[in-house]
């Protein structure tokens, strides 16, 4: 069983994944601004996992549930914006599940 923070430590990496994607997403779109803001919020959030402010696993919830559901509302139809579309909405989904256990573990705990 992994305790909140190795969990920690994986969302780290799930948000530096989800930062990268998204920093494509921004290239293969002409540098929309929307992907890119995301990219660098999610950069944040990766530096912030891998401090290990637990807190921060409340607003990072909240956020890859609703960029998990807008790439999925926005999905294009074909091309290479559709597979950055369809990773953005694995990699955001693997990071609720995270996040979630993440959140509902006890701080120092391993077992709720």
């Amino acid at each position: 069983m992994m305790n909140a923070k190795r969990l920690l430590g994986l969302a780290a990496l799930l948000a530096a994944i989800s930062a990268i994607v998204h920093l494509a997403g921004a290239a293969l779109a002409d540098f929309a601004l929307v992907p890119l803001a995301a990219g660098l919020a999610w950069l944040l959030f990766a530096a912030g996992f891998k401090a290990r402010y637990r807190w921060l696993a409340y607003i990072g919830f909240l956020v890859a549930i609703a960029g998990a559901l807008t790439a999925y509302a926005t999905l294009p139809s074909e091309g290479p914006l559709q597979t950055v579309s369809v990773a953005m909405i694995g990699v955001n989904s693997l990071l609720v599940v995270v996040l979630f256990l993440v959140i509902w573990r006890p701080p120092g705990g391993t077992a709720v």
